[in-house]
């Protein structure tokens, strides 16, 4: 199928965001560059002026290694950090098995260039080394001609991630990599075995480029029941094309959290400031890991769904942009926020969906449903449990303070009635602009609530107006620069490969106080409280008061994302 043109799917403009980053306390280890690599057990590889010697010698500054197959076979210190040439080229897997220390003393991967005959952190807006893969997808830049079932596209060698961390590797920093052209993944971790009990992880990928992968771009799998993970400032386009160019199913999310740990773990994964571009499945997917933020990406193009949370609670989608879904000729199934149990088992390690808050976020130009929650009731998946419906599993979730912009359907909740499948299901303070509509489930429990909320167009279905209803007249201008005040430059969807992450990092200070939850915070709401849902002034709750740019929300609060002047 032929993708759609960008201007066609996105009509909507780009903010450019402050950038905030996670205070030290909660996110050690990250970098903008710049700073001497002088500590101990440091190796540097260069693909142009490196040479490898019999045994383990060099890998010093003064000689670095040439090849990965060095890497691979030679370093084992728990600690090491691992520095490529900015500007260098390989053409092998990076398998990072061996652990950082502690927190201060983290195993880091990453880029490396020249200051004054000395070794330096490359900048994050340098050129980075690039590790490019075996696989040329018939939607590779600048065509965009994608052909479902080409098996021409298929990956015949090299099915695995260009960068990997197998499992029980803890304390390592994957930052300022380039992966290009993957017959498998990008970069993936892999936290533990899907047993329950591993060792926690404390990940970071950050500053990462992620370009054309046949499978996901960055992969954070999880089978502890106690950890923590960050990933941050990566650009990932044109990846999980698995779908798009051979047909196969089920097809990957583009930056995937995958856990087996259980509904009673807390993995608290900070997903944050990524910008994920064209992908041929779901945007950002988080599957069965539980207590996590998703906050500030930027997502746009996407085939599926551009952000879901499935067998997964006690989450905050927050201040994220998702424009346009329905890319690679899919019309239907592009949903914008997924709240679902869908059949991923085994069921022992399945979990309601419930509990969840999405806010202040702004949605526009999507296909299909903006706002969805549902059980499902069938698999088509071969060996996964057939009906979560009727086995009980619940959905749950606050939508709260979202801006969205649509003329697709912008609002959907099903399958909760078939065997007690609601939890709490909440809608407030929402801005729906467009002529798109709603349908959601007749004769549900008093535990589903629709409450002041602003519609352009009142929805057919009574049920959705709900209570306190706002209308049009209540001095909200139905257009993009009449919610934001904003000059809005060119179409945000023209994002290219070539462009990086230079727009995304461009004035990122580093490591700032957050202005809102950061997972320190978050964790500790939920470690005493009933069922994890926290009263109204705990600290899950503490960025209600704030809007879409952290700005002080009025009483009553305005509605949508972003509080007008």
């Amino acid at each position: 199928m032929m993708r759609q043109a960008a201007a066609t799917v996105l009509l909507v403009a780009l903010h450019v965001l402050s950038l905030s980053a996670l205070g030290a306390t909660v996110s050690p280890g990250g970098s903008t560059g710049g700073g001497l690599l002088t500590q101990p057990n440091t190796y540097f590889v260069d693909s142009v002026a490196g040479v490898d010697p019999g045994g383990c010698t060099g890998g010093t500054y003064a000689a670095p290694w040439k090849t990965v197959g060095k890497v691979n076979s030679c370093v084992s210190t728990p600690g090491a950090d691992v520095y490529f040439k900015s500007g260098s080229v390989f053409t092998e897997t990076l398998t990072i098995d061996w652990p950082g220390v502690s927190e201060n003393d983290r195993a880091i991967v990453g880029c490396y260039t020249d200051r004054s005959g000395q070794p330096i952190e490359c900048p994050i807006t340098l050129t980075k080394p690039i590790f490019r893969g075996t696989y040329v997808s018939s939607c590779r830049n600048p065509t965009f001609t994608c052909d479902v079932n080409n098996s021409s596209a298929r990956p015949t060698s090299q099915y695995g991630a260009m960068v990997l961390r197998p499992k029980d590797m803890v304390y390592v920093t994957v930052r300022n990599l380039r992966i290009e052209s993957s017959a498998g993944e990008g970069i993936q971790f892999t936290d533990g075995t899907p047993a329950i009990g591993m060792t926690p992880s404390y990940g970071i990928i950050e500053h990462n480029e992620v370009v054309e992968a046949y499978h996901t771009g960055i992969q954070y799998n999880n089978g502890a029941t106690d950890t923590f993970g960050i990933i941050r400032d990566n650009y990932i386009d044109q990846t999980a094309l698995i779908y798009i160019d051979t047909g196969a199913t089920p097809w990957p999310p583009c930056l995937f959290v995958n856990g087996r740990a259980g509904p009673a773990a807390r993995q608290r994964v900070l997903v944050e400031r990524n910008r994920v571009n064209n992908c041929g499945g779901e945007s950002i997917g988080i599957l069965r890991v539980h207590g996590n933020i998703i906050r500030k990406n930027i997502v746009s193009n996407s085939r599926r769904v551009q952000v879901y949370l499935d067998n997964s609670r006690n989450n905050v989608v927050e201040q994220n942009q998702l424009y346009g879904t329905g890319a690679y000729g899919n019309p239907t199934n592009g949903q914008a926020t997924g709240n679902a149990v869908e059949p991923y088992g085994p069921v022992g390690i399945m979990s309601d969906a419930v509990e969840n808050m999405w806010r202040n976020n702004i949605i526009a130009n999507g296909t299909f449903d903006a706002l969805d929650a549902h059980v499902a009731t069938t698999s088509t998946i071969p060996g996964q449990p057939g009906n979560p419906a009727q086995a009980g599993f619940k959905t749950g979730a606050w939508w709260y303070g979202n801006s969205v912009f649509q003329d697709s359907r912008v609002l959907r909740n099903y399958n909760l009635i078939i065997n007690n499948n609601v939890d709490q299901l909440r809608y407030s303070t929402n801005l729906f602009q467009g002529t798109g509509d709603c349908s959601v489930q007749q004769n549900a429990p008093a535990t589903v609530s629709y409450d002041r909320n602003q519609w352009e167009n009142l929805p057919a279905q009574v049920d959705c107006r709900g209570s306190n209803l706002v209308n049009a007249s209540a001095g909200v201008t139905f257009n993009w620069r009449g919610v934001d005040g904003d000059n809005v430059p060119a179409d945000p969807s023209v994002f290219t490969p070539a462009a990086g992450t230079a727009g995304l990092n461009a004035g990122d200070p580093g490591l700032l106080t957050s202005t809102c939850l950061n997972i320190s915070d978050y964790g500790l709401a939920y470690q005493n409280i009933n069922r994890g849902r926290p009263p109204a002034a705990a600290l899950w709750e503490k960025c209600m008061a704030l809007d879409f740019f952290g700005k002080t929300r009025s009483s009553p609060p305005d509605i949508g994302a972003i509080e007008r002047p």
